[in-house]
């Protein structure tokens, strides 16, 4: 199994300016709420395209991992063909090696996958997102002291989900009303552009 990707990544979570993920600290709060995009603007696995496709997990991890477990949602858009469903079930549920191989190690096995309507926009340092009717997030990139260029992390100590240099951003407004229930304002966020091989 192979695949090749690449595209627009967008990610909001609970934490505060800037999550302490990515070098390898706590979360805030008693959970971690984190909400991932990934809008495939070329694609293929084997000799399924996947290009023009919107993937989307939300993950629920509670503090006492003895008292509960994790959460994991995979949404996929409601334009995936059947053949492209699989093949993004593969990818992202871990099965087809890469980098998704090892996050499926450290999130935990998917809990659902669900076809919703999905819609991504890019509008200068902005980014909006809405899952179906459970998940909407807003986020603006944020500028580097030059007051030109992002914000950036090019070599984090732990998080190795997506492409680096992470462009740091501040979320406006995170509202899951999903296999959870989560809202939050002005917290983490983290955009990049992603570009995946296996």
């Amino acid at each position: 199994m192979s695949f090749r990707m690449r595209g627009d990544y967008f990610e909001t979570c609970n934490c505060q300016r800037n999550c302490r993920c990515v070098f390898g600290g706590d979360f805030d709060g008693n959970a971690c709420d984190g909400f991932f995009s990934w809008n495939i603007e070329s694609g293929v696995k084997d000799e399924v395209d996947i290009s023009g496709r919107l993937v989307v997990i939300a993950r629920h991890r509670p503090a006492d991992l003895e008292k509960d477990g994790w959460t994991v949602v995979l949404y996929i858009d409601d334009g995936a063909t059947e053949q492209q469903r699989d093949a993004l079930v593969e990818i992202f549920g871990g099965r087809a090696g890469g980098l998704f191989e090892r996050f499926a190690k450290r999130i935990g096995p998917i809990s659902a996958v669900q076809q919703v309507p999905i819609t991504f926009e890019k509008t200068g340092r902005e980014r909006r997102l809405r899952v179906g009717t459970e998940l909407e997030m807003e986020a603006e990139e944020m500028l580097g002291l030059d007051g030109i260029s992002p914000a950036t992390i090019s070599n984090p100590t732990s998080w190795a989900l997506v492409t680096t240099p992470l462009r740091q951003a501040a979320a406006k407004r995170i509202e899951y009303h999903g296999a959870w229930t989560f809202t939050a304002r002005d917290t983490n966020s983290y955009l990049t552009d992603f570009d995946y091989a296996a």
